[in-house]
């Protein structure tokens, strides 16, 4: 509990998340639980106030609450039922059954007291803007689910797109925590700018403005129709999960279940439309009935007045607890209650234009293969796979754009990160909501991927709006400081990380030529401008190779995508130079490099040492046999530093440098110095080669079929089928079977 502890004090979202809760009822059940029973401290304080020692007082606390028929167990395996019953009743038979009462929330208010507001201090450059309501009743409306229809009119209507263009926000959400019976909180959140937070007060009017529209608009059937679809399609057509992932759902349903029959749909999807449940659920989202919460690094004096003079929390966290001022809260039922001066721009979401309606799959066409991708048209290169899970109407397409300009000097690395911001943003406000479907567009060494996925009966109309956006960046323009900040956000979030996770970008410096430390790139995207922007993309265009792989689909489907993106594009193409983007520095063989970097961020507290070995060029067998050595070497590597020395973090992982690899070994403590750690580190592989000498034969034949078995696993879903080959065609390395060889 104290290496977790350590952890989290330099986890953002945990540390934001305990600040949260100085505004929640410590009566509540859920938070009373909480605080005490995860809080090392107050643990340890009780122990020692009533004599016994913590691991006592640990478990009496969850005697105390334990009880069968506060139990939801859900296994999964594939052995047979009968098998899984027996199993169950062998290891779970000392659970009683103490007749406790099921923990129900409903009678308990969520808030110490309404109409509050908390400034807190982060580490990092995030500003949000967050207002928390009251819970709804959710026993009598399990069927309708109300707040879906507030979730998806916050996030599909005109509010977020009307806010971008303003420049103070990047995006907005709404959603809420659920618990047994209730929720806790309904939550809408914005990722605000420095302008966003200066002008807070005429924001959150804006938000009102549109809540009020909301609470005088009567529920609209079309609005109902196209969410319902929504979450019904992503429930037929859910991808495969992890099993802890199912397994952790599915309990938390079963808490809270009036059929067992129906606990697949229960949570996921919407059955019938109760405009006066809907209704009912908007008006709880009155202004004289939230809590504000605002994040930012520095603390805004010209809208605050006091610091940072409050520290508490289970990370002692820095805020600022104050009550709302009575004339923003006139101000904001003002807007709330009336129409006048409301926003013409301001509109509910408009019919859904994206949202999938036939889900047909063409299952008479023969595949070329089944296992892995082959081109089927070379210009541009085209290579397609059909998916195994061949009645899942959705398809994966990457759009692969190489060109060396990235790599030409770190101002060019910079526009270009600005450019897929502006990208993104643009198709936002051409008012596209793309249910079901998603777009991304990201640098890499080699150039930009641009990616698209979702159900295939839809999938063009984003496909051929997204190329030809792509196109008119001029129409980008209005987007340029919102998205300049956004990636500049995006490069400070990384000076947040925790050390352990930090070290392994410098790693990058070291080893990878031409490669920029995110200091210099976050210096560079500062100084970037509109026309270097434009300049980016105006090279860009004129100079790169086009490469598409679809997985999914039919073959047809995917050279009709093929043509329309050549027509939109057409991709000049180049006579590609003598050039690797995975050009790398090779170590010499026995060195031993160090690399010193002191810590940046004030709140942490730990030290950290990655140790990487390189092993050489990258091969097949030489790959084969380093997965091997991490199989051999992860359980005592985990046991040894972990376990019995208290480490808080261990890692160990395959690493790519370049052309080159090896294995990594990462090790985090808040308590030894890097010298320290790093000796821990060689102590620990120089006794590994005594365990690995007098290891079975046996028992090192059973690793091997382990790792085989692994190697053949196949992906679970889409996603991670194409993510696999994604690294092939990063690479280009189109050997997509040595997996299995």
């Amino acid at each position: 509990m104290e290496q977790k502890y350590t952890r989290d004090k330099g986890d953002e979202m945990i540390r934001n998340a305990d600040n949260l809760n100085l505004l929640n009822n410590p009566d509540h059940p859920f938070y009373k639980e909480w605080l005490s029973r995860y809080d090392p401290k107050i643990l340890c304080d009780a122990a020692k106030n009533k004599g016994v020692p913590e691991h006592v007082m640990l478990r009496e606390s969850f005697e105390a609450e334990c009880s069968a028929n506060r139990a939801a167990i859900v296994v999964v395996d594939r052995i047979g039922v009968d098998k899984l019953q027996e199993l169950v009743e062998q290891h779970l038979s000392p659970l009683k059954n103490d007749g406790r009462q099921r923990l129900q929330f409903e009678n308990y208010p969520t808030f110490l007291e309404p109409g509050m507001q908390i400034f807190c201090k982060t580490n990092s450059s995030v500003k949000a803007i967050r207002l928390l309501f009251p819970s709804f009743k959710v026993k009598e409306n399990r069927k309708s689910k109300p707040w879906y229809y507030i979730d998806y009119c916050l996030g599909y209507g005109s509010l977020e797109g009307y806010l971008q263009k303003k420049g103070w926000i990047e995006n907005i959400k709404a959603g809420a925590l659920r618990l047994p019976s209730c929720m806790s909180q309904y939550s809408i959140s914005s990722m605000a700018t420095p302008e966003g937070i200066r002008n807070y007060k005429v924001l959150l009017k804006i938000i009102f403005y549109y809540l009020g529209l909301m609470r005088e608009s009567p529920p609209k059937k079309q609005i109902f129709r196209d969410y319902s679809r929504m979450y019904e399609n992503n429930f037929r057509f859910e991808e495969k999960n992890e099993e802890r992932d199912m397994t952790s759902k599915l309990s938390v349903e079963m808490l809270d279940v009036d059929d067992y029959r129906n606990i697949l749909r229960q949570g996921s999807t919407v059955d019938e439309f109760d405009p006066k449940a809907i209704s009912s659920a908007v008006e709880t989202l009155d202004p004289r009935n939230f809590n504000l919460a605002i994040f930012s690094l520095e603390y805004p004096e010209e809208l605050f007045s006091g610091s940072w003079d409050q520290k508490g929390g289970r990370y002692g966290g820095m805020h600022n607890i104050k009550k709302l001022p009575d004339q923003l809260i006139e101000e904001l039922s003002s807007a709330y209650n009336t129409a006048e001066g409301r926003p013409d721009e301001l509109h509910l979401p408009l019919k859904n234009k994206y949202i999938p309606e036939n889900f047909s799959v063409d299952e008479t066409e023969t595949a070329i293969s089944a296992t892995m991708p082959q081109i089927i048209q070379r210009d541009p290169i085209v290579w397609y796979k059909k998916y195994d899970g061949s009645k899942v109407p959705k398809i994966r397409i990457e759009f692969f754009l190489r060109t060396p300009l990235l790599q030409h000097s770190v101002h060019m690395n910079a526009a270009g990160k600005v450019f897929c911001q502006l990208f993104l943003l643009s198709l936002k406000d051409e008012g596209h909501t793309f249910a079901g479907l998603s777009v991304q567009l990201k640098t890499r060494r080699w150039g930009l991927l641009l990616r698209f996925g979702g159900f295939n009966d839809k999938l063009h109309l984003l496909v051929e709006t997204a190329l030809k956006a792509f196109l008119n960046v001029r129409k980008m323009e209005a987007f340029f400081q919102l998205a300049k900040y956004a990636a500049a956000r995006n490069i400070k979030a990384s000076f947040s990380k925790t050390s352990v996770f930090r070290i392994r970008e410098y790693f990058k410096m070291l080893l990878f030529d031409k490669f920029c430390s995110h200091e210099e790139l976050l210096s560079a995207v500062e100084k970037v401008s509109v026309d270097d922007v434009f300049g980016f993309h105006l090279k860009l265009v004129s100079k790169y190779n086009l490469e598409i792989f679809m997985n999914g689909g039919t073959q047809q489907e995917a050279r009709v995508l093929a043509d329309r993106a050549k027509e939109i594009l057409a991709p000049p193409g180049w006579s590609q130079l003598e050039w690797d983007p995975y050009l790398s520095i090779q170590l010499k063989q026995g060195s031993n490099t160090i690399f010193k970097q002191p810590q940046t961020l004030d709140s942490e507290t730990n030290y950290s040492v990655c140790l990487r070995l390189c092993i050489g060029k990258y091969d097949v067998h030489l790959s084969a046999r380093l997965k091997l050595l991490e199989k051999l070497i992860e359980e005592p590597f985990t046991t040894q530093l972990y376990t019995n020395e208290s480490f808080s973090r261990v890692l160990l992982e395959r690493a790519f440098g370049g052309r080159l690899i090896g294995i990594s070994f990462y090790i985090q403590s808040s308590d030894h110095s890097c010298t320290y750690l790093d000796g821990r580190l060689e102590e620990f592989l120089s006794s590994f080669g005594k365990t690995l000498s007098e290891m079975s034969d046996d028992k090192f034949k059973d690793h091997r079929r382990s790792g085989v078995q692994t190697q053949h696993e196949a992906p679970k879903n889409l996603t991670q089928e194409t993510a696999r080959f994604q690294k092939h065609f990063e690479r280009q390395d189109y050997n997509f079977n040595q997996r299995e060889s």
